[in-house]
């Protein structure tokens, strides 16, 4: 394709994405759905997911004070490790549905 025709396809791209986003659409810059992005965002595990795994599956129970002192974690951080185990179906979260 030649230069000018490539510009202009480029613009109405721009454009359909501007008005995507007007229309309450909001899309990322290569053009997917914030929900998508914001859902792999969501699913995307920690690091330290399969340590934890094995850390439940030899204890009864697992306080997040357990993960903070066996992966040298923060609080915040023992408990989305939690969370995404519960998700996972490895256990289930004391609070329950609170």
């Amino acid at each position: 394709m030649s230069d000018p025709l490539q510009l202009i396809l480029k613009k109405l791209d721009d454009i359909d994405t501007r008005i995507k986003q007007l229309e309450g659409n909001p899309v990322t810059a290569d053009n997917k759905p914030v929900s998508v992005v914001e859902e792999t965002i969501k699913n995307i595990r920690d690091p330290l997911f399969s340590k934890a795994v094995d850390i439940a599956q030899k204890n009864d129970e697992v306080p997040s004070s357990l993960l903070q002192k066996l992966l040298n974690v923060d609080q915040g951080r023992a408990e989305k490790l939690i969370d995404q185990m519960v998700e996972a179906g490895v256990g289930t979260s004391f609070w329950g549905d609170v």
